[in-house]
């Protein structure tokens, strides 16, 4: 079982790095993120655009 899940994951992770390697720059043309070189300072620029702000805490009552 826990190989199998193991597998699983594995190819899970090579499938999500595919895909983010396939359309990353295509990803930060539509938020109009300044044109840069795929990798990581692209992918943070993606990540903080796409991420939501942590909500704010509520006042006390």
């Amino acid at each position: 079982m826990a190989r199998r899940l193991r597998a699983a994951s594995d190819t899970y992770a090579t499938l999500l790095e595919a895909s983010v390697r396939l359309h990353l720059t295509d990803l930060a043309d539509k938020l109009r993120i300044e044109e840069q070189l795929m990798g990581p300072p692209l992918g943070g620029a993606v990540m903080r655009r796409l991420s939501s702000p942590a909500p704010a805490a509520e006042p006390a009552s």
